[in-house]
């Protein structure tokens, strides 16, 4: 199963993601093109402390991918939690055929090589 085990690349260049980081965008990028709950993705991150954390982690996925020139991939869907952007997994949406194997093929594409 496609998972935050998984080093999330941008034009072959690998993004550095604590455990939580990946754990995050690997949920969005699994729930594309749909939204994840912020409950939903607190539990993935097995953490009760305050909602500012999921805000906090948000922000340095974002920061990171602007760091090695990464379009900005993340909305945040008011009310609702947030998700990855139609322009940020638009190549996976049309790639992926739903099974594991078929998303993790269409995300090394999309993240590991030069485009």
């Amino acid at each position: 199963m496609l998972g935050d085990a998984y080093p999330l690349c941008y034009r072959g260049q690998p993004i550095k993601l604590t455990h939580g980081e990946r754990t995050v965008a690997w949920s969005l990028l699994k729930a594309y093109p749909e939204h994840v709950r912020r409950t939903t993705l607190l539990d993935r991150l097995d953490s009760e402390s305050a909602n500012n954390i999921l805000q906090v982690i948000i922000c340095r996925i974002r920061h990171k991918l602007t760091e090695v020139g990464a379009p900005n991939a993340i909305e945040t869907v008011w009310g609702a939690g947030y998700r990855w952007k139609p322009g940020g997994g638009h190549a996976v949406a049309e790639k992926v055929s739903g099974d594991a194997r078929g998303i993790t093929k269409a995300l090394r594409q999309l993240y590991s090589h030069s485009g």
